[in-house]
């Protein structure tokens, strides 16, 4: 398993417990459509999860978090910046 496979894993087992969104039957491409109260939970998820600071100001919020593979993108684009 490749290290984006695991965090989108990692980000569909976070939505299903804080923004109680299961993604049994979807793809992690599919759009998300998430609420504002769904998408502060997911960034403090995100946030502990991963050691993260997100700056909700830099970022085009409804693109970022429109699907699990953009969040995992985020993710592993951030924790590759952080590393360097």
């Amino acid at each position: 398993m490749s290290k984006l496979q695991d965090i989108e894993s990692n980000i569909s087992a976070l939505l299903a417990n804080n923004a109680k969104i299961d993604l049994s039957q979807m793809q992690f491409d599919t759009a998300l459509h998430l609420d504002s109260l769904a998408m502060l939970e997911v960034i403090l998820g995100l946030e502990k999860e991963y050691d993260l600071e997100v700056d909700e100001s830099e970022l085009d919020l409804l693109q970022t978090f429109n699907s699990v593979s953009s969040i995992a993108q985020f993710v592993l684009a951030n924790a590759e910046e952080k590393n360097n």
